[in-house]
């Protein structure tokens, strides 16, 4: 059977346009980073037992030297103090160092945000141990209406604050007439500019408030069998076209010390165009799709420093912005039956 091809059971799957086997980084963060459906922030409930399993104490150093520097340039900018601070110093200087203040505070926030969820992910983990059933333990599946992946609050507002910071702060180097300091700050704002068109896109899809979900028709789908779920969303959308949907596995490599961060990398992909669109101005709030699941990948491990995780991604193209939604899928190993031989 072709990958992707209808069956039967579900003849409203499309069929699988092409597969690849070629590793790719992902730009997004590890799972270690990213907060789970229904957990508290970092900096919620339970943080003085993460702040204290991630020994985080030096963070605070860092906060601290951080609030310091941009008390520092304040007070040297208005207050009682500011004449004498200046001395015969350009005012602006101190604007410079408030800035610098607050972008190495917002740094330090979010390494610290990173550290604390990923203690979280660790307490997981030793809690829940192995299971016979891992799809019971490893995270809250809700096969009756999955909300996107990385919605829960977590750190996406805080990173992207962070790195906008500092490279507004590179901008005051542009006073520069270094040619070499000049591209490197240009090569920032491009950079810059992703990271606001993405937020901006991101922004754009809450207010079209369609409320994306995904059902999972066969949960847990495993390795060798078939996957199947329903994209759904409360107000239809005006496709241009039939919906592209991309089931892919990712695996995060490199975070096996302390001082080693896990990047995500995609190890498989299977892209299908499916029902739900294809004449300009049909309204679609339905997309069936159903993928063949290759039986030699690994299976879904969240509850580790270096995850595996298989996700389905659903693009809806439109007149303006594409809408795209990414959505976390429960492939799993089917278990050995009882009384088999190990």
């Amino acid at each position: 059977m072709p990958i992707g091809a209808p069956t039967s059971a579900n003849p409203a799957a499309g069929r699988a346009a092409r597969e690849s086997r070629e590793r790719t980084p992902l730009a997004a963060p590890p799972r270690s980073a990213m907060t789970e459906q229904g957990s508290p922030g970092a900096f919620g409930r339970g943080f003085v037992r993460r702040f204290r399993d991630a020994n985080a104490g030096f963070f605070l150093v860092f906060l601290t030297v951080g609030a310091a520097i941009f008390l520092f340039g304040l007070a040297g900018t208005v207050g009682p103090y500011a004449a004498g601070l200046r001395g015969g110093n350009d005012p602006r200087s101190f604007l410079g160092v408030m800035a610098f203040g607050a972008v190495f505070f917002l740094i330090a926030l979010r390494m610290m945000q990173i550290a604390l969820t990923g203690a979280e992910h660790g307490r997981k983990s030793r809690i829940r141990g192995d299971a016979e059933h891992p799809w019971t333990v490893d995270h809250p599946w809700r096969p009756e209406g999955m909300a996107p992946d990385g919605s829960a609050p977590g750190g996406a507002i805080l990173g992207h604050v962070a790195i906008l910071s500092f490279i507004g702060l590179m901008n005051l180097a542009l006073g520069s007439n270094n040619l070499v300091v000049w591209g490197l700050v240009l090569l920032f704002d491009l950079f810059g500019l992703l990271l606001l068109y993405d937020a901006l896109v991101k922004v754009f899809q809450a207010l079209r408030r369609v409320r994306p979900r995904v059902r999972w028709t066969t949960f847990p789908a495993f390795l060798g069998e078939r996957l199947e779920g329903v994209f759904t969303t409360r107000r239809p959308l005006a496709a241009t076209g039939p919906a592209r949907v991309t089931l892919r596995c990712v695996e995060d490599k490199g975070g096996g010390g302390p001082d080693s961060v896990a990047e995500p990398f995609v190890i498989y992909t299977q892209i299908g165009d499916f029902p739900g669109g294809g004449r300009p101005g049909e309204r679609v709030d339905t997309v069936r799709f159903g993928f063949e699941l290759p039986d030699d990948l690994p299976r879904t491990h969240l509850l580790r420093e270096e995850a595996v995780y298989w996700q389905v991604v659903v693009e809806v193209p439109l007149a303006g912005p594409d809408f795209t939604a990414v959505f976390l899928a429960p492939v799993y190993a089917r278990p050995e039956p009882a009384g088999s031989a190990p």
